[in-house]
C-alpha cells in the first residue's frame, strides 16, 4: 500500500492521496503516541513509479545551491528550488508543496491549517556524498521570512 501517487498532466506533476481513511487514522494515532516526540515512519509512502521518477530526476551536483564541509555537515549538498531552473526536479518540489500533500500532512498529523513554505527554506533536495555525514541537529522553529512556526518536516529517503 502506498500513500502518495502522481501523474504528469500538461507537463506538471499532479500528486494524489492513494491511502484510505482507515490507514490514515491508524498512522495519525501512532504519530500522536510516538516518543520522545510525535513522529512516524511510513514504508512505501510513495508509489514505486513516483519514487523512481524522483530518483531518476535527482539534480546534478552542478545545480547545488548549498555545499557544506563542516564538522556537523560534511560532504553535504543542498538544492533549493531557485537553483534548479527548468530541471525536472523543480517540478517535483513544487508538487510536494501542493494542496493534496498539505491535506495529507494535516490528516496524518492532526495539525490543521498548515501553510507550505514556497521558498523551502532549509528544505529541498539534500545529499551526502560517500564518506560524509550529517550530525543530529535542530533546524529553526520560526520561519525567518514568513514568521510562522515550523510544525512538521517531511523527509523522503
Amino acid at each position: 500500500m502506498t500513500y502518495l501517487d502522481g501523474r504528469f498532466q500538461d507537463g506538471k506533476l499532479a500528486l494524489h492521496v492513494s491511502a484510505g481513511p482507515a490507514q490514515i487514522d491508524a498512522l495519525r494515532s501512532g504519530y500522536r503516541k510516538a516518543s520522545p516526540f510525535p513522529n512516524m515512519v511510513i514504508d512505501n509512502f510513495l508509489s514505486s513509479e513516483l519514487a523512481e521518477r524522483l530518483s531518476d530526476n535527482f539534480p546534478p551536483p552542478a545545480l547545488a545551491s548549498v555545499s557544506r564541509d563542516s564538522q556537523q555537515q560534511y560532504l553535504k549538498r543542498g538544492y533549493r528550488p531557485s537553483s534548479l531552473g527548468e530541471h525536472p526536479s523543480a517540478e517535483l518540489l513544487k508538487a510536494f508543496n501542493s494542496e493534496p500533500v498539505i491535506a495529507l500532512m494535516e490528516a496524518l498529523t492532526g495539525h490543521q491549517n498548515l501553510v507550505a513554505d514556497p521558498d523551502l527554506v532549509g528544505g529541498g533536495f539534500h545529499e551526502i556524498e560517500r564518506g560524509g555525514h550529517l550530525d543530529v541537529h535542530a533546524d529553526f522553529n520560526l520561519h525567518p521570512r514568513m514568521r510562522l512556526v515550523r510544525r512538521i518536516n517531511l523527509i523522503v529517503f
